[in-house]
This record gives structure tokens, sequence and C-alpha cells, in this order.
């Protein structure tokens, strides 16, 4: 007879100790969401009875060590915690102190569980749902992010650095341009990636240097692709984008491609096909603090309303909308809320800002895609500094809004502005150094003298900032 009572299941429970890690590591110590534990994740392979209590006639409590293998990084204070354990079982102690574990290792602690379970159900092992997690003690403390101008930037995750468009002239490839600002960000830094959201002369003109002279992979929209292999690179270098991508770049750091819709001038609308295919970038670090993982979203260009919620189209293919797109993405890394909004182009964003806020959940909005345009003054230069400043009364719609939402504004002041984002929030730091090679200085404008926006008046349209309707549901 099929055995059906918790006495008559006891030999499978103990039989946990025969689970393998891959059995067990989907429903252990990986982030919200995540299909699957990654190799640096904790997880719970075996139980061991210790003992075993009557309360009544059907209940008995039981008194379990956890046994816990650990992935491929080394963490500190590990806490096996048991989440959910099936109909008819409770949990009357379900975390377990593990403690330090360097990668690879298995610990069974003494700290042990106590679960209380109904005989009149039939124990299911499968039910057991286990959250483990420690310190990574390799992983990135903070992201730091240096602003290279228009919508170029650089991001220093740990030991991992990446390189958003490089457009470091806005005029045609000037090799020796790209090796100065090279050798700038290897000061403090490195370029192991290179993302570009569209090909536009003010966004990818220097990007087969970028991938000549570093020789790291580029991910970008397929037309760059073709371009870097006309320039002579092999087609092995580029990742051509449709969205959707996953990439890690190492142990704790990923970039998720998603696709995005380009800016519009007053009265348009676009569903991709008169816009150049446009991708942001959402990417996120796990961090050496238990739970917390790093995570900002970058979009150089975009327009909003109507045409976030509206599918992307390239030629005959039809694509999601640009923020179901990120939605996707944000749940595929588990995030509930944005930390930070890099956001572009620099007019109509209120347009955007309106609905991609409060669907993400967005903590601090930084602007970019700035001095791109000249005045009389200067056009882009990174020796003359920003030749217009940004200013929160150029666009009123856009301040207002972001005042309403309690969301702050972090912006810069000149080329090379950098600063550190941590669990904590962003701080600007000095960058002296990198802007000595300049010309710049260390902080503040200069050594140009700045003009007016040449857009100034243009920035925002009638019925920018008018709620969308429908708006589409928040995360």
């Amino acid at each position: 007879m099929k055995p059906t009572g918790f006495a008559r299941q006891r030999k499978g429970l103990l039989a946990l100790s025969a689970i393998t890690t891959a059995t067990v590591a989907a429903l252990s110590g990986a982030p919200a969401a995540q299909a699957a534990a990654s190799p640096i994740d904790a997880g719970v392979v075996s139980l061991t009875q210790l003992s075993e209590t009557r309360v009544s006639r059907t209940v008995y409590d039981y008194v379990y060590r956890v046994t816990v293998k650990n992935g491929t990084q080394p963490q500190t204070a590990v806490i096996a915690k048991l989440t959910a354990a099936g109909t008819g079982t409770t949990i009357l102690d379900g975390t377990s102190a593990v403690g330090d574990m360097v990668a690879n290792a298995t610990s069974t602690p003494t700290d042990t569980i106590t679960l209380r379970h109904d005989r009149t159900y039939a124990f299911n092992p499968g039910a057991l749902v286990w959250q483990v997690d420690g310190n990574l003690t390799n992983a990135p403390a903070a992201i730091k992010m240096v602003w290279l101008g228009i919508a170029n930037w650089h991001y220093q995750i740990g030991n991992t650095g990446i390189l958003l468009d490089g457009e470091v002239r806005n005029a045609s490839l000037q090799q020796a341009a790209v090796t100065k600002a090279l050798n700038a960000l290897q000061r403090a830094g490195t370029v192991d990636a290179i993302l570009l959201g569209h090909v536009h002369p003010d966004h990818s003109q220097q990007l087969p240097g970028w991938a000549a002279q570093t020789g790291k992979r580029v991910y970008a929209p397929a037309g760059e692709c073709t371009a870097l292999v006309n320039a002579g690179l092999p087609a092995s270098q580029c990742t051509s984008l449709v969205g959707g991508e996953v990439i890690p770049l190492d142990d704790f750091t990923t970039v998720r491609a998603v696709r995005w819709v380009h800016s519009l001038d007053c009265g348009e609308f676009g569903n991709g096909t008169n816009t150049p295919e446009t991708f942001g970038f959402l990417v996120t670090a796990r961090s050496n603090e238990r739970g917390k993982m790093l995570n900002f979203y970058v979009s150089d260009s975009g327009a909003g309303g109507i045409d976030l919620i509206t599918p992307r189209r390239v030629g005959t293919t039809v694509y999601g909308t640009p923020i179901n797109n990120l939605k996707a993405a944000m749940a595929d890394a588990g995030l509930k809320q944005l930390a930070i909004w890099q956001g572009g182009p620099e007019s109509r964003m209120v347009h955007q800002a309106k609905v991609v806020v409060p669907t993400f959940h967005v903590q601090t909005f930084m602007p970019h895609h700035l001095n791109a345009r000249a005045n009389a003054q200067s056009s882009f230069s990174l020796t003359y500094g920003m030749h217009y400043a940004y200013g929160l009364d150029d666009q009123p719609l856009l301040n207002a809004f972001l005042q309403s939402q309690g969301v702050p504004q972090v912006y810069p002041t000149n080329y090379l502005d950098a600063w550190v984002y941590t669990n904590s929030g962003i701080t600007k730091i000095a960058n002296t150094a990198m802007k000595a090679d300049y010309g710049l200085p260390a902080d503040g404008p200069g050594p140009g003298v700045q003009g007016p926006n040449p857009r100034l008046g243009q920035l925002e349209c009638v019925g920018d900032g008018d709620p969308l309707i429908p708006m589409p549901p928040p995360i």
C-alpha cells in the first residue's frame, strides 16, 4: 500500500540527503524571478534528522541539521532560511546560521531547524523552498560612473568596465581621440564590453576605434555590426541586438538589452519604422551586501507617451512595447524598482518620465545626452568643457513632475564628472587626474565660456506633461 502519512514518509524525508544540488538549487539562494541558481549561489543539499517529538495524536516536531554547499564564490555570514514547506508542515524555526564559506565548500552547521508536521497530510519534500545567501566577498561594493559628454558613459563595476557609445568627438573617426580617452579611462578602470544604443553620428562614429583598440566585444544594433565588419574587424567581435538579450559580464554583473524607442519631435509618432533601431540597457550587479543588487537603466534616446506603449516594428517583424520590454528585463533580474534611470535625449524628457518614473518606481534620475548641439560659443569638445549648462528651469514640466514624485535629479556640470553609486545612494566624487588629461578644471564648468542651450524654448512640447491614458500598471 502506498504510504500517505508522515510517519510512513519518514524514510522519504530522511532521504533528502540524497537530493542533488541541481534539484534543490532552483529552490535556494537565487534572487527573486531567477529561473535557476547562479553557479555562485549556495544551496541546501541535504537534511539530517536529529529528533522527533510527539505533540498530539497526529502532529510531531522534527529537528534537522542542514547541509549547505557553496557555489563558486566565497561568502561570509551565510544563512539558510526555509521560507515554505507545503501543506501540513509548519516552520517553527527555519533559519540556520551557516557562517563563512569558501568557494565550493560544504558545511553542516550545528544550528538546527525545526518543523512541525501533521501526519494526516503526506509530506512533500519538493515543497521545501530555501533562501540561502551571505555577503559575497568578491562582489562589487559600488559602481563608478564617468560621463564623457553626450550619451557617453564609462561604468566600472568591480573588475569589469563597460563603455556606452564612446562618441568622444561627434565627428568622423579619429583613432588618436579614442586612444586619448582610453588612456584616461585606464587610469582607474578598464574597458571590457562596449554597448551602443543606436547608430547616429553623435553616438557611433568612434566606435570602430574603440573596438579595434580594445579588442572587446561590442553589443550594438545590426547596422553597427555591419559597419565594424566593413572597417576590417571580425564579425565575431560584434553581437547584433534584437532586444531581450541577457549578457553576463562576470559572476556578478549582467546587462539586459531592452528594445526602446528613439526620440521624436513635437507632434511626431513612432513605432520604430521611421527611426533607428534603439536599445536601452538594464545593468545589474550583485553587491557584497546580502540580498542587495545595484541597478540602473540607461537609455540614450527615447520618446514618451503613446510611443512607449506601442509595439516596435522592424520591417515586418513586430517586437514588444518599450514599456513591456523593460518590464520583462526587470522581472528577469528580480527587480521591483529602478535605483537610477539615466535618461536621454535632452529634449522632451517629461514625455518619457511621466510614464517611466511611476511604472518602475525610479529613485534617482540622471539626465544625459547633453551638449551634442553647437551654440555660438562652441560645438562639442571635451577640451572646451560643456558649452552650455544643464538648467533645471530649462524644462519646467520635467522639473515639476520629478519634484512631485520625490525623484532627485543628479546631473553633470562638466565633462568627465564622476559619481560612485552604492547601496546607500549616489555621490559625486573627484576625477581630477582624468579631467587634467583634457585641461578641464577639477570641478565646475570651463575652461571654455558657456552660452545658452541652442534649443532653449524647444525642450518641451505642448501636452508633454499631460497624463498618459491609459497608463501602464506599475511593476
